[in-house]
């Protein structure tokens, strides 16, 4: 996966999966996930009630992300400094489909193969 330009960007949440945020970059279109510690999880969620959404139920809510880049021996990574309300969402479909819709989808047997 690409890192991120350090900077502000306002993305698009996909979910959120065991700390790590889905989502795409409204401005590029480029889909990444980063890990947020505990402390990050209520800023993103105070960020998404302004939406009505919850932290449980995040999809398709916007945030502006202020992200650095760090490294640690030879590795490279991004690490969110500040989540924000965006000032304006801006219109944005995805197609990106939830753990919960993927769950929902029909499991292909052996004997359908034939």
């Amino acid at each position: 996966m690409s890192l991120l330009p350090p900077g502000r960007h306002q993305v698009c949440i996909h979910y959120l999966d065991r700390g790590v945020l889905d989502f795409t970059v409204i401005e590029s279109g480029e889909r990444h996930g980063i890990r947020l510690f505990k402390n990050q999880l209520l800023r993103l969620n105070i960020a998404l009630i302004t939406q009505k959404l919850t932290i449980d139920q995040p999809h398709g809510g916007q945030v502006v992300l202020t992200v650095i880049v760090k490294t640690n021996g030879g590795q490279a990574f991004n690490s969110v400094t500040r989540i924000e309300a965006p000032a304006q969402v801006i219109p944005f479909e995805t197609s990106v489909p939830t753990p919960a819709a993927l769950a929902d989808l029909p499991v292909l047997d052996f004997e359908d193969i034939v």
